[in-house]
């Protein structure tokens, strides 16, 4: 018996160094995770950690402030991070499908030799490595990288989504501290004038000022009270929104830098159809679906397979018989039969109705984010109306007409009555003027997310 002859290892060795590189991985998924880290290094740090124990995030965010709470909530936010892990999964799909099959090995021991003239054979190995059709692992790989990268635009949606969710926490929280703190200033105020309308009452005014001002106290104190009841819901939102696991309240957070003057707003419609995340998302699903209307059509297509038989002979039983102890080596060439057409066309067809499916989906969500985009549109437009209003005429007369009436109520011109009256507008205004200065900042937010990030 003579193994491995030099015939033999002239064609055993090459097909082993094919079935080697048609094995071997490629660098695909590094460079996608790299061009993805470049492009947003805040989304790539969710990869940094498969998993996170139960105290994580058990420290608070130093500094209290937006850009601090941002950066946190999208490093920690759990939905974020599952949804990168998808995505990391569909990287993954892409070297699966582009691999070649595994080869076959194969080995037979004769129970009884066959006799031959050459010799009795006595063993038989047989390896195959089966070849898709021309250009169908690469299709496959273009799906597969297709539906990797709709994950990702899902991924950056949803983190759009989760800045939105901060921002808008974010600035009501603000907003309840500095509604919290009028209040206060207004119930200091009310109370300092108490003892002024008894004395008056005492020296025979009437007993009526002085039951409405205590009725403005206990109607005060009891909107203070709901007010600082409301933090900790508030806290909940902001806190399940960074995915924040530290104590129950968050504090409060610092004074945060308005945006004053006038906000452009061209070309926001333009950069909602060309950057929006969820729209992305959809057009991979249109590029997904031709690239597998093009591996349909390849389906119809045979595969091919190449094999090596080697048979182990031992020498003849007479001596003088040429060949005695030769080792056969055949070669085989094979191919499926694609026969059942119905299949092939179904799958083509069934490609073509995801790609119309997906086409009408694009519409619905244009028109959809249109609709979004114009509604908080409207809300930036009527906030900066009202903040203009409240800033720069209602606050200034409201303050005005309040610094008139205590004159006149300490000269005794005016009641005390009127003194409340005038003090309850002006409170009014100052929560009006804050509560457009959170609308105008939500509304930016909301612009921001529907845009892909542009803020106006």
């Amino acid at each position: 018996m003579r193994l491995l002859r030099s015939r033999a290892g002239r064609w055993v060795l090459p097909l082993a160094a094919v079935w080697i590189a048609a094995g071997c991985g490629t660098s695909y998924v590094e460079e996608e995770i790299e061009i993805k880290r470049l492009a947003r290094p805040d989304l790539a740090a969710l990869g940094q950690h498969a998993a996170f124990a139960e105290n994580e995030g058990a420290t608070t965010p130093v500094p209290s402030t937006l850009d601090a709470w941002l950066r946190y909530g999208l490093t920690h936010n759990a939905g974020l991070r599952s949804s990168y892990q998808a995505w990391r999964a569909a990287l993954e799909r892409v070297p699966q499908v582009i691999a070649l099959p595994e080869p076959k090995f194969s080995y037979s021991q004769f129970v009884e030799r066959v006799q031959t003239r050459t010799g009795a054979q006595e063993q038989k190995f047989s390896l195959s490595q089966a070849f898709p059709w021309f250009g169908k692992l690469e299709a496959r790989g273009r799906v597969a990288a297709r539906a990797a990268e709709k994950l990702w635009w899902d991924l950056e949606a949803a983190a759009f989504a989760v800045d939105q969710e901060i921002r808008d926490a974010f600035f009501e929280y603000v907003y309840l501290r500095q509604v919290i703190d009028i209040t206060n200033e207004n119930l200091v105020l009310l109370k300092r004038l108490e003892p002024v309308a008894q004395r008056r009452v005492q020296g025979g005014a009437s007993e009526n000022e002085l039951l409405r001002l205590q009725v403005e106290i206990g109607k005060l104190e009891n909107e203070l009270e709901t007010l600082q009841t409301f933090r900790k819901p508030l806290s909940s939102r902001l806190r399940a929104a960074m995915n924040w696991r530290g104590e129950d309240i968050l504090p409060w957070p610092d004074a945060p830098k308005h945006v004053e003057g006038k906000l452009r707003t061209e070309g926001l419609q333009q950069a909602l159809l060309e950057s929006n995340p969820r729209l992305r998302a959809i057009r991979e699903q249109i590029h997904q679906a031709e690239e597998r209307i093009e591996l349909a059509k390849l389906s119809g297509y045979p595969d091919l397979g190449f094999g090596a038989t080697y048979i182990a002979t031992d020498e003849a039983i007479s001596p003088n018989v040429g060949g005695s102890g030769d080792d056969p080596l055949s070669f085989t060439l094979s191919f499926t039969l694609p026969i059942w057409r119905q299949k092939y066309n179904a799958e083509v067809r069934e490609a073509e109705a995801r790609k119309r499916s997906a086409a009408t989906q694009l519409v619905q969500a244009e028109n959809d984010l249109r609709a979004k985009l114009d509604q908080a549109l409207y809300k930036l437009d009527d906030a900066l109306r009202q903040r203009d209003l409240y800033q720069l005429s209602l606050i200034p007369r409201a303050r005005q007409a309040l610094e008139v009436t205590q004159v006149a109520y300490q000269a005794g011109r005016a009641t005390l009555t009127d003194y409340i009256d005038a003090q309850r507008v002006y409170l009014g205004f100052e929560r009006a003027y804050d509560r457009a200065r959170a609308d105008l900042e939500q509304a930016r937010a909301r612009i921001r997310a529907l845009t892909g990030g542009i803020m106006p």
